[in-house]
């Protein structure tokens, strides 16, 4: 992915300002990458969907993410950034679990199945809907979601990166998760915003138009 100019961000930024988080990652992918079939896009597993928006983030703001983590105990703020080309690739082989004697196939959650899982008011049945989407077998006791659940999480990728690092001020272990969409928007809003203010005072200073 080429350089992104800051007409594109702005153009980001007023697409997905009000979009639900899952479909203004669809939109920053699709105006990012020229114009991806959104349709395309939602079947992504989630992983792959993160690491386009990862790879987004480079062309925009360059390779190294920086943030700044606060300490739960004494507050002190620590710095912690890493390259994004430092994230290893998702393994390409078949996904299964062990579960009575039986290997069951499954596959990494998508955009479609969180939105799905996102309309369900109750937690729990939440979660089943979403573990529930990505085998395919009759019946779904507990147990086997449970294993389900503990396979996802030991395949997880970006999606679920946590970064590790020792508090600045009281020196302790610690640990942050890391939300490329969160982070990302953040910059973008923040960058279009003065877009917009450099194109006011440009165009009162020299009776420009918008445009």
């Amino acid at each position: 992915m080429g350089p992104i100019s800051d007409s594109i961000v702005l153009a980001m930024w007023e697409r997905a300002v009000r979009e639900h988080p899952v479909d203004r990652a669809l939109t920053l992918i699709s105006i990012g990458e020229g114009g991806g079939a959104r349709a395309g896009l939602a079947a992504l597993p989630l992983d792959e969907r993160d690491r386009r928006l990862l790879a987004l983030t480079a062309a925009i703001f360059g390779p190294e993410v920086t943030l700044i983590a606060e300490c739960p105990d004494c507050s002190a703020e620590t710095e912690l950034s890493f390259a994004v080309d430092t994230l290893g690739q998702t393994s390409a082989e078949a996904l299964c679990f062990d579960h009575d004697g039986r290997k069951i196939p499954f596959r990494r959650p998508n955009s479609r199945d969180l939105a799905a899982a996102l309309v369900v008011s109750d937690p729990t049945e939440a979660r089943r809907t979403l573990l529930c989407a990505l085998i395919d077998e009759p019946e779904t006791p507990e147990g086997m979601l449970d294993r389900l659940d503990k396979a996802l999480a030991d395949q997880a990728g970006p999606e679920a990166l946590t970064l590790a690092y020792a508090c600045s001020g009281c020196a302790k272990p610690r640990s942050a998760p890391f939300d490329i969409l969160d982070y990302l928007w953040r910059r973008i809003a923040a960058r279009a915003r003065r877009t917009l203010y450099d194109i006011h005072t440009l165009a009162r200073a020299y009776g420009w138009t918008s445009a």
